[in-house]
């Protein structure tokens, strides 16, 4: 799988706390009134098929009542929070105590926390596969192909068929 070049993505931010490099998004405390993103335009229709993407993040430090996209697929690009029925999305959101992983289909429904907590200073290896309409999240450690710590599954209401790609985007919380 080609690796992407971020340095070629679209950054909106509010406040100068993202930085990208060729193969990395770096990101630390975005306000919570910002709406920062960082994606590319793929054209209109581009996800309507299937794929496999694979990356891999690591979370430093993260504040309580955080909700924020590590992935997401929408046929919109903008605005404050901007996604709408039309987007799937890999969230971090606070969950009791710690950080939970979620697959969401935005507007229709959660596909259900994921039942493993998030640990700080650990590498996460992600694969989101879309076979159909329905779009599966593996999370794991070690590699792509390490250990799997939790899996989410989710088939969205109504057909997706994406043009623009978030690596990472503010919920309007305080991440």
């Amino acid at each position: 799988m080609a690796l992407q070049d971020f340095t070629t993505w679209t950054k909106v931010e509010a406040d100068a706390l993202i930085t990208i490099t060729p193969h990395d998004i770096a990101c630390s405390d975005t306000a919570a009134s910002n709406s920062d993103r960082v994606y590319k335009d793929y054209a209109a229709g581009h996800f309507s098929g299937n794929f496999t993407h694979q990356f891999e993040f690591t979370l430093h430090t993260i504040n309580a009542g955080a909700h924020f996209r590590i992935w997401a697929l929408s046929n919109q690009s903008g605005g404050q929070f901007f996604f709408g029925n039309d987007t799937i999305a890999l969230s971090i959101i606070s969950y009791g105590t710690g950080f939970k992983i979620v697959l969401e289909d935005v507007g229709g429904q959660y596909s259900g926390y994921c039942a493993a907590t998030l640990v700080l200073q650990t590498r996460y290896y992600i694969t989101i596969i879309r076979e159909g309409a329905v779009y599966t999240a593996y999370v794991r450690t070690g590699s792509h192909t390490g250990t799997q710590i939790t899996t989410a599954t989710i088939t969205p209401a109504s057909a997706i068929s994406a043009e623009y790609l978030y690596a990472f985007a503010d919920n309007l919380n305080d991440e």
